[in-house]
């Protein structure tokens, strides 16, 4: 279908041109498929049962948000209760040298301690315990490491101390979703039990190695402002006590090249399932990347159904048939075939939202892949509907069958 978008170009169309030597190759496999339509069909039918397969397997990455990474990132660090301001200071020292020694002096700009403060995605936490290493890097080059190879290679060199410090890497995200892949909040009525919840699920995500830099954002040790709730005052209120509870913040970012945010969120969901039964007062809610991710795909398959639903009638109108429409949207699953085995070819994720920058002539491509697919579905029937539009007026003229696919489909290749 794609050569008939090109004819408003300067291309040569007459004899020797592009368009027309495609035209004749074209119009020989074609008759080529009309003399085997078994072998046509099956062929077909086994390029459709390939690229299901290939989905299955595995062999296409679903991200739903992926990008080139901001060249900055931040290294935090908690120390444990009762350590100084001093202390964290000189203990950063110590972080920044493991840092810096995984970095070649090529690729980083600068480095910066600072204690006493740690920025975070929704605001800036203060304490003696606190401190953060930011870390600028220079600009990628072709033969230079990408920044999940310099990541992976900063969290190699962080030794771990035997004095109980956290030290986590802050990567930063220049949308969409600018928030963590995993962001549960654990609720409930008894502090103490929302804590028990809180560790215990720590402890699972870090025994995975799906999970990354994983972090409670209730400190021990830090100052605290404790609240009591008034059960009868909130009655009075006009709420439910039940609304209102306590929450302990997890978040954690993922290894995208092993699991995605949806299936990494369904794995917390399957765990709490089978261990509900001890926190019978905790409850968890998911929230950030999957609410966005969750958000886009719902409404996309809606308007995904709805419009092959909104077709299959305007067809069914037009045509006066009830079998011609499934052949226009036979078209559709070709289509999405092709992306299949595109995107299987050419190693790209099936995204809602991704960027990539080609830093040797500075230039940001940015594809919408699901978003693609729903528009090249519209793209393939508004062509089958003009094939099949002019092979019903040929068989009108009183022309066979055979030559009124050929004209049809030789027609669609070059207007």
């Amino acid at each position: 279908m794609l050569p008939v978008h090109i004819s408003v170009s300067r291309i040569n169309l007459g004899r020797g041109g592009l368009v027309q030597q495609k035209r004749q190759r074209y119009t020989l496999w074609l008759l080529k498929a009309l003399r085997h339509p078994y072998i046509s069909i099956i062929g077909a039918g086994s390029a459709v049962l390939l690229a299901v397969l290939i989905l299955a397997l595995g062999g296409i990455r679903f991200n739903f948000f992926e990008s080139d990474p901001l060249r900055l990132f931040y290294v935090n660090a908690e120390m444990p209760a009762g350590y100084t301001l001093q202390q964290t200071s000189e203990r950063l020292v110590q972080v920044e040298q493991q840092v810096r020694s995984a970095i070649t002096p090529e690729e980083l700009r600068s480095s910066v301690v600072y204690a006493g403060q740690m920025f975070t995605e929704t605001e800036p936490l203060f304490g003696d315990t606190l401190g953060q290493i930011m870390v600028s890097m220079k600009p990628a080059t072709r033969d230079g490491r990408s920044m999940a190879e310099v990541w992976d290679a900063v969290d190699a060199a962080l030794v771990e101390s035997e004095d109980g410090a956290r030290i986590t890497l802050f990567r930063i995200k220049d949308g969409p979703p600018t928030t963590r892949d995993i962001n549960v909040k654990i609720r409930g009525d008894d502090f103490a039990g929302i804590q028990v919840a809180a560790n215990y699920l720590l402890t699972f995500l870090e025994a995975r190695s799906e999970f990354e830099n994983i972090i409670l954002d209730y400190r021990p040790g830090n100052p605290e402002l404790v609240l009591r709730l008034d059960g009868e005052a909130i009655k009075r209120a006009g709420l439910l006590p039940a609304n209102v509870s306590r929450t302990i913040a997890l978040e954690a970012d993922i290894d995208d090249t092993v699991i995605n945010t949806v299936q990494a969120n369904e794995l917390i969901k399957a765990e709490w399932q089978r261990v509900q039964g001890r926190f019978p007062s905790i409850d968890l809610e998911f929230s950030c990347a999957l609410d966005d991710i969750q958000e886009s795909l719902d409404a996309m398959l809606l308007l995904f159904i709805l419009g092959l639903g909104l077709i299959y009638i305007i067809l069914g109108t037009q045509f006066r048939s009830y079998a011609l429409p499934l052949v226009v949207l036979v078209s559709v699953v070709l289509a999405v075939t092709g992306v299949v085995f595109g995107l299987f070819v050419t190693n790209n994720p099936m995204s809602l939202y991704t960027i990539y920058t080609i830093y040797t002539i500075y230039t940001i491509y940015t594809i919408y892949t699901i978003y693609g697919i729903v528009a090249l579905a519209g793209i393939s029937v508004n062509a089958a509907i003009v094939l099949i539009s002019a092979a019903n007026s040929r068989l009108e003229a009183g022309i066979s069958v055979l030559q009124t696919t050929i004209y049809a489909a030789r027609r669609r290749v070059t207007r």
